[in-house]
C-alpha cells in the first residue's frame, strides 16, 4: 500500500509545511535566499537530474504570532 499526501492547496499549507522544517536540518537558513512581496526563494538539489542546485520560488503569507 501506498500513502500519498493531498496536494497543498494554499500558499498557507505551504508556508504551514516549510516552517516545521526550518528548525531541522532539512531546510537550513543557509538555503533561504530571499522573502519579498509575498514570494519566498530558497534552494534545493534536484537529484532526479545529477544533483543539480535549483531556486523555487512559493508564493507566502506571513503568520503572525499569538
Amino acid at each position: 500500500m501506498i500513502y500519498a499526501k493531498p496536494p497543498f492547496d494554499r500558499s498557507a499549507t505551504v508556508q504551514e509545511y516549510l516552517g516545521c522544517y526550518t528548525h531541522r536540518v532539512s531546510i537550513a537558513n543557509s538555503r533561504l535566499i530571499e522573502y519579498r512581496d509575498g514570494l519566498v526563494r530558497f534552494c534545493w538539489k534536484d537529484y532526479r537530474y545529477h544533483i543539480r542546485s535549483k531556486v523555487m520560488t512559493l508564493d507566502c503569507v506571513p503568520v503572525r504570532a499569538g
